[in-house]
């Protein structure tokens, strides 16, 4: 709700408590879930980081957010595992205009899309990638 009032300083609290209590519980468990929560958290952090115009701290936090879902990504028959490695990329090649990691992002949601594993609502994914591509210098 901060971030759709404008409130970047609201929305930025909010993330780095669920970040903080996301790391916490992934501290003192060892389930995928937890740490995909801790991904989740850097992700929504990186997300008001890029409209903060912050680009550092959204490069960084989308860093860590992939490298948590590269780990869990490691069961390529786990949609969830293999759509989140996506997004990570995603945000993390829109946020620093990279056209390698927008590429990878794009051959896995390719993959995804052909194997009947990219969910009927990430239906659009190939082609907001394709776009995202066709836009860059």
């Amino acid at each position: 709700m901060a971030i759709r009032t404008g409130d970047l300083a609201g929305a930025k609290a909010f993330f780095e408590e669920s970040l903080d209590i996301a790391r916490r519980l992934a501290h003192n468990a060892t389930s995928a879930q937890a740490q995909r929560d801790v991904g989740v958290s850097l992700q929504r952090l990186g997300d008001v980081a890029v409209l903060a115009g912050d680009l550092a701290g959204a490069k960084a936090r989308f860093e860590e957010s992939l490298a948590i879902a590269r780990k869990l990504a490691h069961d390529p028959t786990s949609a969830q595992a293999q759509r989140d490695v996506v997004s990570s990329l995603i945000k993390l090649g829109g946020a620093t205009r990279d056209r390698t990691l927008l590429d990878e992002a794009l051959q896995l949601a390719q993959r995804l899309q052909q194997s009947g594993l990219l969910a009927p609502s990430d239906s659009g994914m190939v082609e907001m990638i394709t776009l995202m591509i066709s836009i860059l210098p």
